[in-house]
């Protein structure tokens, strides 16, 4: 889809990378077809997925949205012209299933973090957290959302977060979307180790979507996941914030965390697993 998507087939979504769950901007999600079956394994019932048949009939519900959602463009979602159905011989390698494309990671040794969901780490940047909820249907149109991740907002009147409260839940459950965002400058050391010189990475994991905007700037990686746009189901995203740190820089991250799957948003909240900036060497 352009530019997200998710698949949802017989009203059920499989939250895997790839796998029903968005899985990046403008990438392909290729979702497996067959009826499911509850069976009895060593006194434990368990659903597997059976192989389609012939004559079998499939109800397939794609979800297109516009992206990112963190400054809705002004252009419209569509389909690319390669929707299809695929089939595979018992044989094929992983029975036809394939691995979505993902950015390579940082390269190099890491060879420091600083936790960001702790007070200590907050600290060490000079940072403090402030979230938002989102505002839905603003604009003329009622096409837009408030605040958008472009241009410097003031967040002066957003709740203060103490770091540890991301870990927890929070939002009107279902269809909940928040920003979350923090002012960092970077140390000159981590601990006793320098980091001066070294490449300097924010990397997060949001329950269940997470775009991640550094100084009002989102890296879409076309046809893959795992930079700023969304990557997935509970899926780690790693951002880069200097190719060469040096102590004093200052930046702004802002991770707009959402509740998913969109199709059918869950009763529960969003919260932030780990979210650190790690140094690496080469």
């Amino acid at each position: 889809m352009d530019d997200y998507g998710e698949v949802w087939v017989d009203g059920r979504i499989n939250n895997g990378r790839g796998r029903g769950a968005i899985a990046g901007f403008n990438t392909r999600n290729r979702v497996r077809l067959g009826k499911y079956e509850i069976i009895e394994e060593k006194g434990k019932k368990k659903e597997i997925q059976l192989d389609a048949k012939p004559g079998e009939v499939f109800q397939i519900a794609v979800l297109g949205i516009n992206g990112p959602i963190g400054n809705p463009p002004g252009n419209k979602i569509f389909m690319h012209g390669f929707i299809n159905l695929e089939f595979f011989t018992k044989d094929a390698k992983n029975g036809g299933a394939d691995v979505p494309a993902v950015v390579t990671p940082p390269e190099g040794k890491v060879i420091a973090k600083i936790d960001l969901l702790t007070q200590d780490g907050a600290e060490l940047v000079q940072g403090e957290w402030r979230r938002h909820l989102v505002t839905f249907h603003t604009s003329e149109k009622k096409n837009g959302i408030e605040p958008r991740a472009h241009g410097a907002f003031d967040d002066s009147e957003w709740d203060v977060v103490a770091p540890e409260e991301l870990k927890k839940a929070f939002g009107p459950r279902n269809f909940s979307m928040a920003w979350h965002r923090i002012k960092v400058t970077l140390p000159e050391k981590v601990g006793d180790v320098d980091v001066t010189g070294a490449e300097a990475w924010f990397r997060t994991t949001v329950d269940d979507y997470a775009e991640i905007w550094i100084n009002s700037a989102i890296v879409l990686s076309y046809g893959e996941s795992g930079r700023g746009a969304i990557a997935g189901f509970n899926q780690p995203n790693e951002v880069l914030l200097s190719r060469n740190a040096q102590g004093g820089q200052k930046l702004v991250i802002a991770v707009l965390a959402m509740n998913g799957p969109f199709g059918n948003p869950p009763p529960n909240g969003i919260f932030f697993r780990p979210t650190e900036i790690r140094y690496y060497k080469k």
